[in-house]
């Protein structure tokens, strides 16, 4: 076996023990590869393997080095548990010390191994600098754990004897003085009798009294560019005069510490900045992972549970509300709040016999409990459905691997990078299996997060995806099949909702440079993708993702094998090409498809124009065979002209079952017209017919007269209020068929329709309707009370109706339609309707304003995603007849157009005007 012939080379090879005064040290992947003829990834794979089995002890140096755990253990005398190390600093101080019972200070600190353990590191550094170590600024919002992070940093010392065991640790609050410079300086270095007013004896400052230890000045950003300049001469040379005796020097030898929530550059003196060499920011809790802030919640109420000597159970939804609130004050306001809801439980639990107290949301701020109600679907959390017991006696440490399920599909994308780049090896021969190994992890994540494909943000992205690379390709001879964009979508919907543990810097640019250094070109494409989503939906993108997509992109540039048949999918849908494709190259286990998509929204022209690209970018001698699904699609052979020597074939009907018959087809080696032959003569429809029996069953229909992109986003919200019911179905409808047809529509012959919730009434006979703005001002809520009476319960209306109140605020409807910042959003609405009311010289009534904030919404989002309504009935007439009315919405919505970089076609100043004609019968302009 391989893996036993690598054991006895390392046995040889690490018979030099690691000494710090020997240059050869340990073994490292690249000397296992030259020794047993293999390539220098695979060796690293097997010494990995090793190190996790606990056979090797592993070295995070570069390039990486691995010992026999047995020879360290037998050398140095002692059972070695740790099996890996940062540096051989660490493995020497891990090794050669005799407490192995002293535990790091700040491994309390709740995020050391993850989001917080570069800042940890830097930390440690800087303390441990010798002589005083080097001074700290320590960075980030309020509450992110700035003075508890200090206090640890002293324990640190302390622990790490870089301070003697009676070394002071005191704080000063800059805030305090920051009015005064004077009283500053007194403060600082103290001072002499006589020194001012009240100066009756000599006084010591803070600096000489932390003399050997610690000092900690918080709120730094309070003091003046004036008490800023006092501390220079200090932190220079550690010296200082006492206010009032210029002549006596004094020194003091201590560690300083300083914390600051505001911006560096922007507060601080740049001569005062540059006396400080480690800025360390604390993450706020929005930004720590799921597992972190699980962690916070359960530690805060185990601490609360001790102080009171209580069993506390905790209903779960509490701590779904927990970990979907995002406090301004961060940990320290979420403490707060876990406290007082300890405090409201304990109340009740005084008139109760019970075994413990039970927190329950009812205890948590309203607001947070309205919060979660309205974004649940946002926070969909792998924790348990039961309640969390914490008895007061007990203390459990979990490591609560539900909720690094999403985590772990990108580290080992991110690990093998590292491991790869990191090393001193040349990575070259290596690129090929970093492709592979890419390709398939995005492969699974496509498997695993098939329920994300129908979610907004996912479908906005992937449109962003597929315009940017449709207009911006790498080179020519490059196509961007579907099959590809939806993989990239998936990757990048992983990596932005994924609360990925930090990496060093260092050793992010390590990585980059060196998959930049092979694939300049893609490096640069994937950075203005990375680019353009963190500009357009204002979301986080490790840097690493950069080198992962490269190496995606890369695989697009292997060349396919010339000497078999091409096959193509074509399809009408968002995806439909792209699934029918993946599903079939997955079953035959190799890339024989390619996929286009055609969402109905895109001209069949536009899909031919591409097909066009992509035949003169490929060798089509052997032939191409196109599948394609219906309508104008089966006319492609009238567009497309053989390139070179080999046949085209067309099939019309894909299915998924053909595109696999095809493919092994082409595997074999058969001909194209055997193929197309045997496929239609072996592909023939079967049908079952299932009657429906039972009752109608009753629907609501939700539509808008912008489209259907909006109807089904209201048909979302509706749903949250309804809640899981077999009673009623909502189902979405084209607002034009409704009008046009009326009753004649099948839905009303195959459902009983109860009513009709939307921006525009369709005025379908006897079918009440229920307008979105009624809802949002509560100006009529009996036609949706009349709706659900004798479908539910009354008990249930008046809890729906309490829901709808929620939910249908203009706010949170706006969140619900758009994927765009709220708030923004409607401040720049409110302005643009203000104008427009001013121009007019017309005041609009609450329902209008309503109706106009919802389309406005939706048309900006429209505009965003490159999908405007381009069709307007008589459109050119509507622009010679209103031109006013036309430049005037073209000046008002140019700050929108400038915010958002979108221009405002005529076709959505149409349904404008339409809107507030609707309203106003006697509007003319």
């Amino acid at each position: 076996m391989i893996k036993d012939n690598i054991i006895q080379q390392i046995l040889h090879l690490s018979a030099n023990l690691p000494d710090q005064h020997r240059d050869q040290i340990g073994i490292d992947a690249s000397q296992i590869a030259a020794l047993m003829q293999i390539s220098r990834s695979a060796a690293s794979r097997y010494l990995n393997e090793l190190n996790r089995s606990g056979d090797m002890v592993k070295v995070n140096t570069r390039p990486v080095y691995f010992h026999m755990k047995r020879h360290l253990e037998d050398h140095y005398k002692k059972s070695v548990a740790q099996t890996s190390f940062s540096s051989y600093e660490e493995l020497f101080h891990y090794l050669r010390k005799e407490d192995t019972n002293k535990k790091d200070p700040y491994s309390v600190f709740i995020g050391a191994e993850g989001s917080m353990s570069t800042q940890i590191e830097q930390l440690k550094a800087a303390i441990s600098y010798p002589p005083r170590g080097l001074p700290i600024m320590i960075a980030g919002e309020t509450g992110v754990g700035k003075s508890n992070l200090a206090r640890l940093t002293y324990e640190y010392a302390l622990e790490s004897n870089l301070i003697a065991p009676e070394s002071p640790f005191l704080t000063m609050n800059c805030a305090e003085f920051a009015d005064n410079p004077e009283l500053v300086t007194a403060n600082l270095f103290g001072y002499v009798s006589g020194a001012f007013t009240g100066a009756v004896k000599d006084t010591k400052g803070i600096i000489e009294a932390a003399d050997g230890g610690i000092l900690f000045l918080d709120e730094v950003h309070r003091l003046s560019a004036e008490g800023q300049e006092k501390l220079f001469l200090f932190m220079d040379q550690g010296v200082f005069h006492p206010l009032g005796d210029n002549q006596k020097w004094k020194r003091s030898d201590v560690r300083l510490l300083f914390a600051t929530t505001e911006g560096i550059e922007e507060t601080f003196l740049p001569t005062f900045i540059r006396r400080i060499p480690i800025i360390t920011s604390i993450p706020p809790l929005r930004e720590r992972s799921d597992d972190e802030k699980f962690r916070l919640i359960h530690l805060f109420y185990e601490k609360e549970s001790r102080n009171i000597g209580v069993k506390l159970s905790i209903q779960h939804d509490v701590i779904r509300a927990l970990m979907a609130y995002r406090p301004k004050g961060n940990v320290g306001e979420l403490k707060n709040v876990i406290t007082t809801s300890c405090a409201k439980a304990y109340q009740e639990s005084i008139l109760v016999v019970d075994d413990g107290i039970h927190i329950q949301q009812r205890h948590l701020p309203k607001e947070i409990v309205e919060y979660y109600l309205l974004n649940k679907q946002k926070h969909v959390l792998e924790l348990p459905d039961e309640s969390i017991s914490i008895h007061p006696a007990v203390k459990i440490v979990n490591d609560f691997p539900f909720l690094n399920q999403a985590t772990g599909k990108l580290t080992c994308i991110y690990q093998s990078l590292i491991e790869q780049f990191a090393s001193n090896a040349d990575p070259k021969d290596d690129i090929s299996e970093l492709t592979i190994l890419v390709n398939q992890e995005i492969d699974r994540i496509m498997y695993s997060n098939q329920k994300v494909v129908g979610e907004v943000e996912f479908l906005s992205l992937k449109q962003l995806i597929t315009t940017y690379m449709e207009y911006r390709p790498v080179e020519k001879s490059i196509f961007f099949p579907g099959s590809f964009i939806i993989g990239l979508t998936h990757y990048l919907f992983e990596a932005c909702s994924s609360a990925l543990p930090a990496t060093e810097e260092g050793t992010t640019k390590q990585v980059l440079d060196g998959v930049r250094l092979l694939l300049p070109d893609e490096v640069t494409y994937a950075n203005r993708i990375v680019n353009k989503i963190r500009d357009t939906f204002d979301v986080y993108v490790n840097k690493l993702d950069i080198a992962v997509i490269a190496l995606y992109l890369s695989g697009l540039k292997k060349n396919k094998r010339s000497d078999r048949i091409r096959s193509v999918i074509v399809s009408h849908g968002f995806a439909t090409a792209s699934s029918i494709a993946h599903v079939a190259n997955s079953v035959l286990g190799e890339n024989i498809f390619e996929a286009f998509d055609m969402p109905l929204d895109v001209s069949p022209f536009d899909i031919i124009h591409k097909i066009e690209d992509y035949m003169e970018a490929i060798d089509t001698t052997n032939g191409v065979i196109f599948l394609v699904d219906m309508g104008s699609l089966t006319d492609l052979q009238n567009h497309l002209q053989p390139q070179g020597t080999g046949p085209i074939g067309l099939l019309n009907n894909i299915t998924t079952s053909m595109a696999i018959e095809v493919g092994e087809s082409i595997l074999r080696e058969d001909k194209i017209e055997q193929i197309l032959k045997r496929v239609t003569a072996s592909i023939k429809p079967t049908y079952k017919l299932i009657k429906d029996e039972q009752n109608k069953t009753n629907a609501i229909i939700t539509t808008c007269g912008t489209g259907m992109g909006t109807a089904v986003k209201i048909k979302e919200l509706l749903m949250k209020g309804i809640g899981n019911t077999r009673k009623i179905t909502v189902l979405p409808y084209d607002f034009l068929s409704l009008k046009n047809n009326g009753l004649k529509e099948h839905v009303f012959t195959s459902y009983n329709v109860l009513g009709i919730v939307g921006t525009l009434d369709p005025k379908v006979p006897n079918i009440p309707f229920v307008a979105m703005e009624d809802i949002i001002s509560e100006k009529d809520t009996n036609k949706l009370n009349e709706i659900f009476r004798g479908i539910l319960p009354p008990a249930k209306i008046e809890e729906l109706n309490e829901t709808m109140l929620k939910l249908f605020s203009l706010e949170s409807v706006i969140n619900h339609l758009t994927i765009l910042n709220p708030d923004k959003l409607i401040d720049n609405l409110s302005d643009i309707l203000g104008r427009i009311q001013q121009e007019l010289n017309i005041t609009f009534s609450n329902p209008t304003l309503m109706s106009l904030y919802i389309h406005m919404s939706c048309l900006v989002e429209r505009l965003v995603k490159k999908s405007p309504i381009e069709y307007y009935s008589d459109m050119e007439q509507f622009g010679e007849e209103h031109k006013t009315f036309v430049h005037l919405m073209k000046r008002i919505f140019y700050r929108i157009e400038e915010n958002y970089g979108v221009e405002i076609p005529l076709s959505e100043i149409g349904y404008i005007y339409d809107i507030i004609k609707i309203r106003n019968e006697s509007f003319v302009y």
